[in-house]
């Protein structure tokens, strides 16, 4: 905490990004607390079942519950709606604008993540798995962008099976791809939070 603080005295941007679970959702208030005392931005986004979250399933918290939390938040911190889904990441991804909104995820795109030897994953938590990009030391970076650009398109909500059919797609854009690849399903958990978000944008917006 404290080099956080010292990083924020000598003027540098500093983002604290805190994974909520069952198990550290009470202490969220004070994560932002801190936050704010110091200048830093803060964002939540909910516990993901991959990588650290594999295997904690129980220590998920469901759509309705991470609901209930946003708006529990809002109320501490004096926030409205607008302000309660720009900290809270997974619904940030929601966007309502023209067009057919195929991704709302950077995969390949505006994230690469970089091993050791040079091997381009198009996410950091695809590291050791595929797919793989291309080799830094080896290719230019125009063709890793251009075989990311190429991966993509074969994860577009309309082709996606479980997202194609869905009315919210091009307003929610399919969520993390890494979950996708990694699980190979979607987690229907974010696909009614997603819904539970979107629902609560129009009751404002009818209001």
């Amino acid at each position: 905490m404290r080099g956080l603080a010292l990083l924020r005295e000598q003027g540098a941007a500093v983002t604290v990004l805190t994974v909520m679970s069952r198990a550290n959702e009470s202490g969220i208030d004070d994560v932002y607390d801190f936050c704010e005392r110091i200048g830093a931005r803060f964002c939540c986004t909910p516990m993901q079942p991959f990588g650290a979250g594999r295997d904690s399933g129980a220590n998920r918290l469901s759509a309705s519950e991470i609901l209930e939390a946003m708006e529990a938040f809002g109320a501490q911190h004096s926030l409205d709606w607008r302000s309660v889904r720009r900290v809270f990441n997974t619904a940030r991804h929601v966007q309502y604008s023209w067009g057919d909104r195929q991704t709302c995820c950077d995969l390949g795109k505006g994230v690469l993540s970089v091993s050791p030897d040079g091997t381009v994953y198009p996410c950091v938590h695809l590291h050791g798995s595929v797919p793989i990009l291309g080799n830094i030391l080896e290719a230019g970076i125009e063709d890793i962008l251009l075989a990311g650009n190429r991966f993509r398109a074969g994860l577009a909500v309309d082709i996606l099976p479980e997202c194609r059919t869905c009315g919210y797609r091009y307003l929610c854009g399919g969520g993390c791809r890494a979950e996708r690849i990694l699980t190979g399903e979607r987690d229907p958990e974010h696909c009614n939070l997603i819904r539970g978000v979107i629902e609560r944008d129009l009751a404002l917006l009818i209001s």
